[in-house]
Parts: structure tokens; C-alpha cells; sequence
């Protein structure tokens, strides 16, 4: 991520914009905004999946690997960027201080619901 937002910086003439939008965690020192945002998301899936019939992410992924000529891609996408979804994000003010390194003179979530968000920077 911090190799990205320095060559956005590069790459981005002022006054471009960059937007990203990921899952981006409250901070540790926002205890009950984590519990809350992760109890609320599972909900949420779980109405997903279980109400309106729509298969959850590791069925989604199972069946994406039964696919034929799926089983390399997955394997290479494995190889490259391991479990991409831990615990461990990184969280929105590591987002936005990297940006802001990387030459970004504004930067700040246009919109969120709950962990997931969406950055605008503006170079």
C-alpha cells in the first residue's frame, strides 16, 4: 500500500485525484466503534446470505475454484498476496497518513458504512 501511494504521488499532477475504497478498520483506541462496526457487518452478511439466498464469501470462493482454469489463477493470487483479510488492516489513519506522505495536500473519506470506506485524496 505505501509503495502504491508513493508512486500515485509521482504519477498524479496536481490537482488530480486519487480515490480508494477499501476496508479501512476504527483504531484500536476506538474500542466500541470496532466491536459495533464488526457486529453490524456480520449482521448484515448474514441477512446476505441466509434471507435472500446469496451465497457467502467462502462458498463464493469454493465455487470460483471448481471452475475450470480457475485453480492457477487462484494459486498465483495466492502466491502474490497471501490472506489479504486479517484482522490486522490497516486502518484509516494509516491510509490517510500515507497519502498525505506521499504529496497528497487533502485527504479525507467521502463516504463509509461502518469499516468500509472510501478516500478522496487530492494531490
Amino acid at each position: 500500500m505505501l509503495k502504491v501511494y508513493q508512486q500515485l504521488g509521482q504519477l498524479v499532477r496536481p490537482g488530480g485525484v486519487v480515490l480508494n475504497g477499501d476496508i479501512m478498520p476504527f483504531g484500536p483506541h476506538l474500542e466500541t466503534f470496532r466491536r459495533l462496526s464488526k457486529t453490524l457487518t456480520a449482521r448484515q452478511e448474514r441477512e446476505a446470505f441466509e434471507q435472500r439466498g446469496v451465497e457467502d464469501w467462502n462458498s463464493w470462493w469454493q465455487a470460483l475454484s471448481e471452475e475450470p482454469g480457475m485453480k492457477e489463477l487462484l494459486e498465483e493470487r495466492d502466491r502474490r498476496f497471501g490472506q489479504r483479510f486479517t484482522e490486522f488492516e490497516p486502518l484509516l489513519d494509516l491510509h490517510s497518513a500515507s497519502l498525505q506522505d506521499a504529496g497528497f495536500r487533502e485527504v479525507e473519506v467521502i463516504w463509509q458504512n461502518l469499516d468500509d470506506r472510501v478516500l478522496l485524496a487530492i494531490r
